[in-house]
């Protein structure tokens, strides 16, 4: 009978145990739960129950991965019960994040204990867990809120921030307070309409109504004056932000001054640029009058020296000596040079000045024609022209048959003492341009006169036989030039010559 009565006693020892430490596990704001040893719930306290909105019924004799819709069915869970625990009595602070579908995305530390029944030994598991998801977002928030103090801190662009409601200045950065010379105590807590330097940029409650309305103000040239009296430009903007629910204004001045003294100076160059555009149009209608006046009025004297030179000869012939004829020839020679040199100047002129009008051309058409009418000229001479496929090209027509008589009336010029001569013309089409070429088996040059080739009044050949008046090389260049190109020379003394000279491939023109 007695050990009846003990064994009662014992029984309600341990149930007054068990329900005491239940109600302190109750009592703990943390979720709790137990589980026995096929990691199956024997109980939870209400917290588990509060924060996972789940019942005892739902719980209570399931296996853990299969409670809530299998919602606690999570790979880094069963890792913890199933190979760490196992091997430990005990882990802490692991943790999981896990995406419940009625409380959402969580983040919890786990801590998990072996413990063992009183009276029968049994092994249980204690897993206590730890929502922290809120700790983690502060954590974060706080570290966002350490980087834009850093970027607020450390700008170069002055900050300011107003209260939304009421306009009161709340902080400044360092930068502005360098950039105007006031100290912080200046700015804060003083209305931003207030403050000497800003009273003309919202000098009125509407300004700050239309802020608070728009939530958008940019002031894109605004002059201020700094404390010690240096005026400066910045462009200011302000932008409506929602801190902590609660709005903030923030207002970014940029100092644009030395932008709007380069903005002057290039508007000074303007000035200059647009005043000497002016004076050089007016120089070239001079010129162009100058070019009237050298083809009408110089040629009339011209021809009037040459004509009674002439007429001196025919009516006086036999009157006079061989002297006397000798310098009349040179008259009639020189006029007609001053002729050539006047029609060659012209000729640079209008190469030089006149616009390009580009158009798809056939070169092989203009070479030929070239050459036919070279042909009909120089009849009592043995000369081979070979011409190879030039292609289409893309240039201003009058100023390429400029190009290729030159080059050609050179090379025609300086095989003259060839028994046969040859200029060949051809082509290559490179990656983004095409390189011609003229060749000729003449009086060639020395190559360290090359850089003389293309300058006015520069010629190389001091013998009689090969006229010319020192300008059609350069008017090739400028030609080329002004069309995008470059143009070359090489060349061997009594080894002939070769020119070359490059256009763009394509400049657009319409079919």
């Amino acid at each position: 009978m007695q050990n009846v009565t003990d064994l009662e006693q014992i029984e309600r020892t341990v149930q007054n145990a068990r329900e005491y430490a239940e109600s302190i596990v109750d009592t703990i704001r943390e979720p709790l739960m137990v589980l026995d040893a096929d990691l199956k719930v024997i109980s939870a306290n209400r917290a588990f129950y509060q924060v996972f909105k789940m019942k005892p019924e739902e719980t209570v004799g399931k296996l853990i991965y299969d409670i809530g819709n299998q919602q606690w069915n999570n790979p880094k869970l069963r890792v913890l019960l199933e190979e760490i625990l196992p091997m430990n009595t005990s882990f802490d602070d692991f943790e999981i994040e896990h995406n419940f579908s009625h409380i959402g995305e969580r983040i919890m530390l786990l801590n998990a204990r072996r413990i063992y029944g009183v009276a029968n030994k049994t092994e249980m598991i204690l897993l206590a867990i730890e929502d922290i998801t809120e700790r983690k977002h502060a954590e974060v928030l706080s570290a966002s809120e350490i980087k834009y103090r850093r970027l607020f801190e450390s700008s170069k662009d002055g900050i300011l921030l107003l209260d939304f409601d009421t306009g009161r200045i709340t902080d400044v950065n360092p930068f502005l307070i360098n950039l105007l010379g006031y100290s912080k105590v200046d700015f804060l807590f003083k209305y931003f309409w207030d403050i000497s330097i800003f009273k003309n940029v919202m000098a009125s409650r509407d300004n700050f109504l239309e802020l608070q309305t728009k939530e958008y103000i940019r002031f894109e040239d605004l002059p201020l004056q700094t404390k010690d009296g240096k005026k400066i430009d910045v462009e200011l903007i302000s932008n409506v932000y929602d801190v902590d629910n609660r709005k903030t204004i923030q207002c970014n001045i940029h100092d644009i001054t030395e932008r709007k003294q380069m903005e002057h100076k290039l508007n000074e160059a303007y000035q200059k640029i647009k005043t000497r555009t002016k004076e050089l149009e007016m120089i070239n209608e001079n010129l162009d009058s100058f070019a009237y006046s050298v083809s009408h009025d110089l040629r009339a004297p011209l021809r009037a020296i040459s004509g009674f030179a002439q007429v001196l000869i025919d009516t006086h012939g036999d009157k006079v000596n061989e002297e006397m004829r000798h310098y009349l020839d040179r008259i009639n020679e020189g006029a007609q040079k001053m002729g050539q040199l006047i029609d060659d100047l012209l000729g640079f002129s209008r190469a030089t000045r006149s616009e390009i009008k580009y158009e798809k051309i056939n070169g092989e058409n203009i070479v030929n024609d070239l050459i036919k009418a070279y042909r009909d000229v120089e009849q009592d001479r043995d000369i081979e022209f070979i011409v190879n496929p030039l292609g289409e090209i893309e240039a201003d027509k009058e100023m390429l048959k400029i190009v290729f008589s030159n080059l050609l009336q050179n090379a025609i010029k300086f095989t003259i003492d060839r028994k046969k001569a040859r200029i060949e013309i051809r082509s290559e089409q490179k990656e983004d341009h095409i390189q011609f070429y003229v060749k000729d088996n003449g009086i060639g040059f020395d190559m360290k006169y090359k850089d003389k080739l293309f300058e006015a009044f520069q010629r190389l050949q001091t013998d009689e036989r090969f006229t010319g008046t020192g300008i059609g090389l350069t008017t090739v260049e400028r030609i080329v030039s002004k069309h995008g190109g470059n143009i070359w020379a090489k060349g061997e003394v009594d080894k002939g010559a070769e020119f070359c000279f490059t256009l763009p491939s394509k400049v657009h023109v319409e079919d």
